[in-house]
């Protein structure tokens, strides 16, 4: 049994995290750590933890022989921090993406993981879905031909003008929150790094988005002219859509990227097109099992550390392109 910390309280945490300990055996939600004391009280009531701490009680949190890992679930500014710490008193480390806000910080993270001898692995809740999986192992498996090119949609409509999306100093806007995962699937599908980017950040079409890109359009290139292309956004009606294809056909997703409903597998090859659908699965409940696994077992989890890195050096690499308006080499 691995015993567990959740470190925020936010919609993330309330609705997926803190829900998926009750469904597993191998982990245990022993402690949550929240600035918002009656919010703090009303979830550990509900799950209950007694082990209630604040922010400034964190030192106190992570000193606790009760506890064995940290579930990060804060905004993305406080990810190195909080790992470092967490690192330091011995505990495992799951955090949510993206890992954190830059290169460097990631690799901080890394090394004192390494340095203190845990588990440090970002939450893609995906690497676990099994639509997503099937898709993968199709474009793998040669049925579609040579994958080609990739297409992703992934956005929704967000109107809380408090979310801490919308600050800069939180590491907010939507290439952060949800691009990740478009870039993190390219990856996955092409088994490659991109070695070039062009991406556009648009001017906003509301104020509230001064601080941060309210939409971002990129075009990952890589080796033997493959090209994947996604837009995201924080100003469209929930849309989650990943198309992948080949020389013989293509595989769609739709919707995709989603983990509080079934997705949908659309599979093409010639003329012939037919769906398919898997039974719905608590992306966050098989994550931390496989984490809580990896800790137990003393091997290294997937998506671990470089996972988030690899995709952090494509991230910076599009904020420079929209800021340069220009393609941006990799290397």
């Amino acid at each position: 049994m691995v015993r567990f910390a959740v470190i925020g309280t936010g919609v993330v945490a309330e609705e997926a995290v803190l829900p998926a300990f009750a469904k597993l055996k191998n982990a245990r939600l022993v402690a949550l750590v929240s600035p918002e004391k009656d919010r703090l009280r009303s979830l550990g009531k509900r799950h209950g933890v007694t082990a209630l701490y604040s922010p400034q009680d964190l030192d106190a949190c992570l000193a606790s022989d009760a506890i064995d890992a940290i579930y990060i679930a804060v905004p993305n500014d406080l990810h190195c921090d909080l790992a470092l710490r967490s690192a330091r008193a011995g505990k495992h480390i799951l955090c949510e993406k993206p890992l954190a806000l830059n290169v460097q910080e990631a690799r901080r993270m890394q090394t004192a993981a390494r340095k203190y001898r845990v588990k440090l692995m970002t939450a893609y809740r995906l690497h676990f879905e099994a639509t997503t999986l099937s898709s993968f192992a199709l474009a793998h498996s040669g049925k579609l031909g040579e994958i080609r090119t990739i297409s992703s949609t992934f956005g929704f409509n967000l109107t809380n003008r408090t979310n801490t999306r919308f600050r800069a100093t939180h590491g907010g806007g939507a290439l952060y929150d949800i691009g990740v995962y478009c870039i993190n699937a390219a990856r996955q599908i092409f088994r490659a790094e991109p070695i070039e980017v062009y991406a556009t950040m648009p001017p906003p079409h509301n104020r509230d988005y001064r601080e941060v890109d309210e939409s971002v359009t990129a075009v990952l290139t890589f080796s033997g002219g493959r090209v994947a292309t996604f837009t995201v956004s924080f100003s469209i009606s929930q849309t989650g859509r990943l198309q992948i294809y080949g020389t013989k056909g293509s595989v769609a997703l739709d919707p995709s990227y989603y983990f509080a409903q079934r997705l949908r597998q659309i599979i093409t090859i010639g003329r012939k097109s037919r769906e398919r659908t898997f039974p719905w699965v608590d992306q966050f409940a098989t994550m931390i099992r496989v984490f809580s696994d990896c800790v137990l077992q003393d091997r290294e989890p997937p998506a671990g550390a470089g996972e988030g890195i690899a995709d952090l050096r494509v991230v910076e690499a599009i904020r420079k392109s929209a800021k340069l308006n220009r393609p941006v080499k990799l290397r």
